[in-house]
């Protein structure tokens, strides 16, 4: 290893001697209606053959020939090229705009663009076009970023109609989930059916399903980096829009023109308005629901070379219900459920020197979960209080630098550290009568504190026109009282780019995860709790390889890709047999298994079009994953409960005119994996009475025998959902009217599974029978919007 090392640091240091004397182009790239910086933007010179693309910031940084006549193209998906002829002679800052296009036409991909799939130095990458997925049908009328995710190939959706991700077998709590660089815990409202993630809000959307570059870590499975919009520069904008699940209204405008913006964004529930006085009115309970959602964001020049960003988020699901007995006004019970994020971050951007950016963040992240229930009865003045919390709270700090010594070559590097203060379950129980408290406790109130500090570095090296490496290492150190963990993950993807259009890749990864979730997945609600990684609880690690080729083809209007993986897993958790988060001890130390391991491997195929009037993908996903626990299933490997064999992700957007556009997706799966009873037994309910009466029916009863974990298959899933979008233009802005159906055929995909028991016309039980539940049948909805 330390040979490997000296010879990569060799070529290295070759590398930068050889860029050194050559001036730099760096810069900026924008829309030029709302000053918007262009994420993945491509910046090319076709008399050289160099190219890169801007960073998370809209900067690029590129190496050019001496005293040369320079034509750059400048290109974007969705915007018109803008071609520019200079002259370089030494290092230059300059900002470019780009213009949204409205032509309908394919568009022809030159051989020229650095972006081109065969020559990223990457695996297993998603970019998610934002305005496909604002024209995507939605369940009740709500665009959702997650579930536009779930039809792409790898990434797997849970129950029907939530919002989950489960990536090459990884659980959700394996997804580190980035908004404008700060970790969320919690990314879902209504249960699960809608992501927190307001797509008015949203400016880029990027995933990586395993092989993530070594500037992310802390967890197994994916990363999904999102960033919010910056703001307007050019003039003040917004938005209403009004649907059948939320409401919601955006503003963005410039604080002073070209120099500062801002945007807030709030998005709404409305059902409670309505529903908690109707059910007051109609019945002994009140009962209300409403989850929020607020954006908020800052953006300032500074000068030249700096800048300065401030994001805020927050959202809440609040759950209530009050129950008195009309008849006995003695008598009240109120509950409440409270869940959700506050988060907030500040950066700060410095251009060095043409070749070096840097990036300093500082972010605050707070999850918090309440689980409360009051019952008080007047007569006798008596009540009792229960309560269960849970909660996170994180600060983070880290520093990070893009160096760019040559066309060819990248250096970033990183350092930062986050302080974890966590809560994972405190119970607490008062009685009291006539004021006075009879009995007050507390269990498990303590909190558990960590530090978790890392650095890295990372290359992307071009080592000839058809072979690139993109490498790296991220080392870690974490301590928690006495505990300490350490560690070293490499990372690597090469790519060999046979000939124009057609490349091989492979990549491995090894990734650790100092955070662990106990996840209640039976719930509707977050009753699930996070908790440190301790002596007695290790963290958790995985080792991915993949292999995976890439073509395009048709002009260069369609893209195929393919991938193979193998991901294996150890220091995995979960519940005991038997097990939940509220029942039994209310130490949660004591109610589960460590030390799990996991194994997932499959086969990942998408074809993708990106351009023209008609877009879209369809992905295929063969997969298997298992889980294996020394007191599950008897120590055996099991079928993980989201392990399908088959799953097939559909989705198409035409755009007819600039009035109207039709969307819609097709999903197939073979069904998640459930543990159900082979077989029965007659048994004595009420022993005690048997002598009595020994042949009743209500002493028998069917006792229920298995075979093993998740041993059954739900019935095959599939569903298509279809939208139209038509969009006017009027005096004083857009009005966009959208209609969808989820589930057109109407097909009643099983949601749960139960037992029932069937009994003889004497009422002794004969026969347990399996029956389905379906949630989701054909639904209809619409949502109007207008931008001003």
């Amino acid at each position: 290893m330390p040979k490997l090392l000296t010879v990569f640091l060799l070529v290295c240091m070759i590398k930068v001697s050889q860029a050194v004397e050559k001036p730099t182009l760096s810069g900026f790239v924008s829309d030029s209606e709302t000053g918007e910086m262009l994420i993945g933007a491509t910046i090319f010179d076709s008399q050289s053959g160099k190219g890169t693309i801007t960073n998370g910031y809209g900067y690029f940084s590129l190496n050019l020939p001496v005293k040369a006549n320079i034509q750059l193209i400048i290109s974007y998906i969705g915007y018109q090229s803008h071609q520019e002829t200079l002259m370089l002679q030494e290092n230059v800052i300059m900002k470019f705009t780009l213009s949204p296009s409205l032509e309908l036409d394919p568009v022809i991909v030159t051989d020229t663009r650095t972006d081109l799939p065969e020559a990223r130095i990457e695996m297993g990458t998603i970019d998610v076009p934002l305005k496909q997925l604002q024209a995507m049908p939605s369940l009740g009328g709500e665009k959702d970023i997650l579930k536009a995710l779930q039809l792409m190939p790898g990434v797997k959706f849970g129950d029907e109609g939530k919002s989950g991700l489960y990536v090459r077998g990884g659980s959700p709590d394996e997804n580190l989930v980035l908004l404008d660089d700060v970790p969320l815990y919690s990314v879902n409202h209504l249960g699960g059916y809608v992501s927190i993630f307001n797509t008015d809000a949203i400016n880029s959307i990027k995933m990586y399903k395993g092989s993530f570059p070594a500037n992310y870590g802390g967890r197994l499975a994916s990363v999904l980096d999102i960033r919010m919009k910056d703001g307007n520069m050019k003039e003040t904008k917004g938005s209403v829009a009004l649907g059948l699940l939320t409401s919601k209204v955006t503003f963005e405008g410039p604080v002073k023109k070209d120099t500062s913006s801002y945007l807030i964004s709030v998005r709404r529930f409305m059902y409670d308005i309505f529903m908690k006085p109707l059910t007051r009115a109609l019945t002994d309970v009140a009962f209300g629901y409403t989850f929020y959602d607020i954006n908020a964001k800052y953006n300032t020049k500074l000068t030249s070379k700096d800048r300065l960003y401030l994001s805020f988020y927050t959202g809440d699901d609040n759950l209530t219900y009050r129950i008195r007995n009309k008849k006995d006004a003695d008598f009240t019970m109120r509950s409440r459920n409270t869940w959700g994020n506050l988060s907030g971050a500040l950066r700060w951007n410095h251009i060095y020197t043409t070749r070096l950016f840097g990036n300093l963040t500082y972010s605050y992240t707070q999850y918090r979960y309440l689980l409360g229930y009051e019952n008080t009865q007047t007569l006798g003045d008596k009540s009792h209080e229960s309560s269960f919390r849970s909660g996170i709270n994180d600060h983070g700090i880290k520093y990070d630098w893009e160096y760019y010594p040559g066309s060819k070559f990248k250096v970033k590097v990183g350092i930062g550290s986050t302080f974890h203060v966590f809560s994972p379950g405190q119970k607490h129980q008062e009685f009291r009568e006539n004021q006075q408290t009879v009995f007050d406790t507390t269990f498990n109130g303590l909190n558990y504190q960590a530090w978790e500090h890392s650095v890295y570095l990372l290359s992307v090296l071009q080592l000839s026109p058809h072979l690139g490496l993109n490498t790296g290492v991220r080392c870690s150190y974490y301590t928690a009282d006495a505990t300490q963990y350490q560690s070293a993950e490499p990372r690597a993807v090469l790519n060999y780019q046979v000939q124009t259009g057609l490349a091989f890749r492979c990549s491995y990864s090894y990734v650790k995860q100092y955070l662990h979730l106990l996840s209640s997945s039976g719930l509707g609600m977050p009753t699930d709790i996070w908790m440190l990684s301790t002596a007695q609880l290790p963290p958790q690690e995985a080792w991915q390889t993949s292999l995976g080729v890439v073509k395009r083809f048709r002009e260069n209007r369609y893209e195929l890709s393919s991938e193979i993986y193998y991901t294996q897993s150890a220091g995995l958790i979960d519940y005991q047999e038997g097990a939940s988060l509220l029942s039994g001890s209310p130490y949660w130390q004591d109610k589960i298994e460590t030390a799990g391991e996991g194994n997932s491997y499959g086969l990942e195929m998408m074809l993708l079009k990106k351009e023209g009037a008609t877009t879209g993908w369809a992905g295929a996903t063969v997969s298997h994953t298992t889980r294996e626990f020394e007191n599950i299933n008897s120590g055996k490997p099991y079928p993980y409960t989201y392990d399908r064999l088959v799953d097939i992700g559909i989705s198409i957007h035409h755009q007819f005119n600039q009035r109207i556009s039709l969307s819609g997706t097709w999903v197939f799966n073979t069904g998640n994996a459930f543990t159900l009873p082979v077989g029965y037994h007659a048994a004595i309910s009420n022993p005690g009475s048997w002598s009595d009466h020994p042949f009743q029916s209500d002493n028998e009863t069917l006792v229920e025998i298995y075979e093993g974990k998740n041993t059954f298959r739900a019935k095959p899933y599939h569903r298509m959902d279809i939208g139209v979008d038509f969009t006017k233009n009027k005096p004083r802005g857009t009005r966009i009217i959208s209609i969808s159906i989820y589930n057109v055929y109407n097909h009643l995909n099983p949601f749960y599974y139960y037992s029932s028991t069937l009994y003889t016309l004497d009422g002794k039980p004969y026969q347990k029978v399996i029956k389905q539940v379906s949630y989701f049948p054909i639904i209809p909805s619409i949502s109007y919007q207008f931008n001003f």
